[in-house]
């Protein structure tokens, strides 16, 4: 435990100091302060377990301190002592539930003993509240226990009912329910900030909900009511809503699935299927969605979409041909084609955008574009359409490949020139950046470093890395001419990250230093 002792007499704190046997009180260790206005300064960051603090003191008072430290340390014991035993003291120390009231001259015996009195309540009331703690996260494991058991085909009701007894709330088995599912792209969200979310919302509607991450990425919710007509259709969307916003402002994708209402417990895991099944639909609908089970504005998840195993021979075909408009037009209509089947299982179509991005590398590579940019990327190609949450992502990962065999053709067809105009546009647009790069210029045209390097060298007679350094150059001196900036922030702005550099590289391609440069445009 740590003590605070607060005294305005020199003497009397080093008395205390010297006769009180702090190991036996099992005290650890003792801050010193001369009044109230000091003392709160060291509580700031000594966090003190028991204060034995003066009355009568200049600047702040001790009744004064008292009631600031309780404020922010509501738990410490407090002590008082005073060689004026006034009512109003006596008054104060009960409203402040001081431990003791000792009065001077002081006793140590009796000091000892209001102290080892406040010692054993500040002993008492922590293991009191760390059991509390202990009781409340042993029921939050127990809940997220009892949620996954639900969603199993087989569970034993007896064992179900022995659980939920210990719960602060028992859950009847006869209770309705809905199993629901939300699917988000973050790995373990805040669980407690989540938890507080669930359940104020779930008070709203009069639900009670159990819930527990089944994975990282999916948490089940079963929202129960003993009235069945609670757990509606509308009242269980609109419970999803603040949900949905809550991932919105974290910039976290997700969807919510709502499974068909359960007469009673027993039924939860056919809820459960049903919710499965609904949150296939979201990989076609987009994100913050919330899809209720037989929602009639929505085709039947039955509905399923034939895949045609020879698309990518008839993408090839018309790559090949140069029909880039048709090419487009057969990407947009398989996508459209699945997106109105919701019921297609999601592996498969997945299966077969990855064959067609595998056709079109194929394409690529012919077109003499070098290694596959699938090859080049972080991750292989069928992690990067595994990894798809909605079917525009994979949508949107096709047409930039059909873009870039658009790209090369017509950079072939107008030679390094019009390439180099490109990467010159580029440069233009993104000099600023100290991550500019040749390779990020590759990786935004979708070709190799080498192609990059040896086509703009044809066009300009140039490197690329000497053509961006003469227009960094240059942009500098336009900024070091108007006056009006510290070289610092001219470095920045024109992509060095260290201005000693930036100053270094400037005198060997100038011949003067950013200051020289300045001064002889400003003479």
């Amino acid at each position: 435990m740590k003590l605070l002792l607060v005294e305005d007499e020199r003497l009397t704190r080093e008395g205390i100091m010297e006769s009180v046997d702090w190991t036996r009180l099992g005290v650890s260790e003792v801050k010193e302060a001369a009044d109230g206005i000091e003392a709160l300064a060291v509580a700031e960051s000594f966090a003190p377990d028991l204060v034995l603090t003066d009355i009568k003191m200049p600047r702040m008072d001790g009744v004064s301190f008292a009631f600031q430290i309780r404020r922010k340390y509501p738990h410490c014991k407090i002590v008082f002592m005073s060689g004026y035993a006034e009512k109003e003291y006596l008054k104060a120390a009960i409203t402040l539930k001081a431990v003791s009231y000792v009065e001077k001259p002081l006793d140590i015996e009796e000091l000892e003993e209001a102290l080892a009195n406040a010692a054993a309540l500040h002993e008492e009331e922590s293991r009191r509240l760390q059991m509390v703690s202990l009781s409340r996260e042993k029921q939050h494991l127990l809940k997220q226990k009892i949620a996954l058991k639900l969603i199993r085909p087989q569970w034993n009701q007896e064992e179900i009912a022995q659980e939920t007894a210990w719960l602060t709330e028992p859950v009847p088995l006869l209770v309705s329910g809905a199993a629901c599912i939300v699917k988000t792209d973050r790995r373990r969200l805040d669980e407690a900030e989540l938890g507080r979310l669930l359940e104020a919302s779930a008070s709203e509607y009069g639900f009670r909900p159990l819930f527990a991450f089944k994975d990282d990425l999916h948490l089940v919710i079963h929202l129960l009511s003993e009235d069945r007509h609670k757990l509606s259709g509308a009242s269980l969307k609109a419970y999803f809503a603040p949900l949905t916003r809550w991932l919105k402002e974290r910039n976290v994708r997700g969807d919510a699935a709502i499974g068909r209402t359960a007469p009673q417990l027993a039924e939860l895991h056919d809820s459960y299927m049903t919710a499965v099944l609904t949150l296939q639909e979201s990989f076609y609908r987009g994100p913050y969605s919330i899809r209720l089970y037989g929602d009639s504005s929505y085709p039947a998840a039955k509905e399923v979409h034939p895949v045609d195993p020879k698309s990518p021979d008839k993408l090839k075909e018309t790559l090949y041909r140069e029909q880039f408009a048709e090419s487009e037009r057969l990407l947009r209509q398989l996508v459209s084609d699945v997106k109105y089947a919701p019921g297609t299982p999601v592996n498969e179509v997945k299966e077969l955008i990855y064959r067609l991005l595998l056709a079109m590398e194929q394409v690529l590579q012919e077109l003499g574009s070098g290694e596959s940019s699938l090859e080049r990327g972080t991750k292989p190609g069928w992690e990067r359409i595994a990894d798809c949450f909605y079917l525009s992502e994979a949508e949107s990962i096709l047409l930039s490949k059909l873009q870039s065999i658009r790209d090369i053709r017509e950079s072939q067809r107008r030679g390094s020139g019009y390439l180099a105009s490109r990467i010159i546009k580029y440069v233009h647009l993104h000099y600023a950046s100290d991550e500019l790069s040749v390779q990020t210029i590759s990786d935004h045209l979708q070709l190799t470093p080498s192609h990059v390097i040896s086509m703009f060298k044809e066009a300009t007679g140039k490197t690329v890395k000497q053509y961006v350094l003469e227009y960094r150059m240059d942009r500098a001196k336009e900024l070091l001419k108007q006056g009006s900036y510290k070289i610092a922030d001219i470095a920045g702005q024109v992509g060095f990250k260290d201005g000693e550099y930036f100053a270094k590289v400037f005198r060997k391609f100038t011949g003067m230093t950013p200051s020289e440069y300045r001064e002889r445009f400003q003479a």
